[in-house]
């Protein structure tokens, strides 16, 4: 199970003004939240609804093509 107290989101956006505690400083590497790994695996998102509104919809020419590391 994944701790979302844990993830790049929590520090970053809920934590706001406080700094990353030490013990997780150097860990994201060069990683962003929000990410299509943390929206997979994190907890809170089970909580989320599908979204139906057409500004959000995937542009055609960004759904099909390739992700930076070469996949889909």
């Amino acid at each position: 199970m994944v701790d979302g107290s844990r993830c790049i989101s929590y520090y970053t956006i809920e934590l706001k003004d406080a700094l990353i505690p030490d013990k997780m400083q150097g860990q994201f590497a060069d990683w962003m939240f929000g990410c299509d790994i943390c929206q997979d695996v994190c907890p809170w998102n089970r909580f989320a609804k599908a979204n139906e509104e057409p500004s959000f919809a995937p542009c055609p020419k960004s759904s099909t093509s390739a992700a930076p590391n070469g996949k889909n």
